[in-house]
């Protein structure tokens, strides 16, 4: 899923399983009071009585996919920078005061469908951080000293994530893997795009962005639910409805040949990503593929991680996840190994994925992964930050701000053949993105050897001609342990 994962390549978690409600529906408890004001706001309210701390958010739509023709330019991101930096009565000194002073702390994000902000403070303060979150993010004020200030500081994020290699590899997955939708941007943007942004650019996508009609209010925490809606909907009052207009964002055509690509870095390991166009959140793939991705490389007892890392040792880690956001999105491999070893991996990924297509899958395999997603679950709602972010992105992708709790029931009911199914609707060569960063010194030695004449000749094409006239062509590749064969005629 979108909101409920976060992109976390080459890290191995173990889930502890203890034992849980037998039937799914005790899981989903939602009790989320929801109100849409006269001009478009919704505003959600969770009660949890034993919290002493209460978090406030704001969820926009305001990520890579609403940013139409400023994509590539990292203008959400930058806005996320620049809103608590100031207002019209308050300089960013004045705000960090006041939320020191409550007892507070506060942050935000952007993702490729919306940006959030928070103020997380004690019960009793919460009214303070609702007027004081509602007034930075609706009636921000861009300072020419802060505007460049951030932009410093975004500049040196965009090199950080150049030599940071986990970070550097999935931008440039989403860049080969998308060539018509808005995805295959870095939604941090590119440096020379990034810094021809000006402040009318930013004052203009700030007010054709951030309006009530394309905001989500979440309070959740130990607060009485009527007054903080009641608080929530007066802050909100006072602001307009804005233009319908939306960014239109182009499709991605189907992948009709596998895509590769090769980079160098300056690092000492081999890293691997391997992508899939599969499905959004609204799909109903979505739970069967979402398990499929455990199975395949959930954990160390996982397919993958069994075959290639445990008995081949051909990789250190291994991992999968089907990344569905508000569009379509990506089901995503990767692994960490010696550069030597990757292609071999490469090669190993999609025999344990035919494997799985031809054999199918076992029952306790399906139960594991079904108890690893309510594991998720239990460890995400531990936190009132989490709670408050599953219900205020559910209710702006889907419309339904229990869909995170639906979610889990869902994953319940999924069955073993369709498991398999989805393997064999998306997991399929031509419908996948290879991608790899190698060290420098690695590809140097290999392309001295392959000039050398030591990787040998490519095998030539052999033609027969039998006795009926019938022609055969037949060229062999090692890339992959597959068989193609076409027949051709008039």
């Amino acid at each position: 899923m979108t909101h409920l994962k976060k992109l976390t390549p080459f890290v191995i978690s173990i889930c502890l399983i203890l034992s849980f409600p037998a039937s799914a529906a005790e899981l989903y408890a939602p009790e989320i009071e929801k109100k849409v004001l006269e001009n478009g706001a919704t505003v959600l309210v969770k009660h949890v009585p034993d919290s002493p701390l209460v978090t406030i958010q704001a969820r926009v739509l305001s990520g890579l996919s609403n940013e139409g023709v400023y994509a590539g330019t990292g203008i959400s991101h930058y806005l996320e920078h620049l809103l608590f930096k100031g207002t019209k009565e308050k300089n960013s000194e004045t705000i960090r005061r006041e939320i020191k002073s409550m007892g507070g702390t506060v942050n935000g994000s952007t993702g490729l469908d919306s940006a959030e902000y928070h103020i997380t403070v004690p019960n009793e303060n919460y009214k303070e951080a609702l007027d004081l979150l509602v007034e930075v993010v609706m009636s921000p004020v861009f300072t020419d000293e802060e505007m460049e200030k951030e932009k410093n500081v975004i500049l040196k994020e965009i090199k950080l994530n150049n030599d940071d290699p986990t970070s550097r590899i999935m931008r440039l997955l989403f860049a080969q893997a998308y060539s018509e939708n808005v995805y295959k941007y870095p939604i941090i943007g590119y440096e020379e795009t990034f810094r021809k942004l000006s402040r009318e650019d930013v004052t203009v996508y700030h007010s054709s962005a951030y309006t009530p009609d394309r905001m989500v209010i979440g309070i959740t925490g130990g607060v009485d639910p009527v007054l903080a809606m009641g608080a929530a909907e007066e802050k909100m009052a006072g602001y307009d409805r804005g233009r319908p207009a939306q960014a239109v964002v182009m499709p991605e055509p189907p992948q009709i040949d596998m895509k590769k690509a090769e980079f160098a870095a300056d690092i000492g390991l081999g890293y691997l990503t391997l992508a899939f166009h599969t499905t959004s959140v609204h799909s109903p793939d979505l739970y069967a593929t979402d398990v499929l991705a455990i199975l395949l490389g959930g954990g160390d007892d996982s397919r993958l991680y069994t075959r290639i890392v445990k008995e081949k040792e051909l990789l250190y880690a291994v991992s999968c996840v089907n990344y569905t956001p508000r569009h379509p999105g990506l089901f995503i491999v990767t692994g960490v190994g010696e550069p030597g070893n990757i292609g071999k991996a490469t090669e190993e990924i999609f025999s344990v994925i035919s494997e799985l297509v031809r054999g199918g899958v076992k029952p306790q395999e399906v139960e594991r992964a079904k108890n690893m997603v309510v594991a998720d679950y239990m460890r995400s709602h531990e936190k009132i930050e989490s709670v408050n972010s599953s219900m205020t992105s559910s209710e702006l992708l889907v419309g339904d701000p229990a869909f995170y709790g639906k979610y889990v029931a869902n994953i319940q009911d999924v069955g073993k053949d369709e498991i398999a199914a989805m393997a064999e609707k998306y997991l399929m060569v031509r419908n996948s993105t290879a991608v790899t960063l190698l060290p420098e010194a690695f590809i140097e030695e290999a392309e001295v050897k392959e000039k050398a004449g030591e990787k040998g000749e490519p095998e030539e094409l052999k033609s027969v001609v039998l006795d009926n006239g019938l022609r055969i062509f037949v060229k062999k590749r090692g890339e992959l342990p597959l068989v193609t064969v076409t027949l051709a005629a008039p």
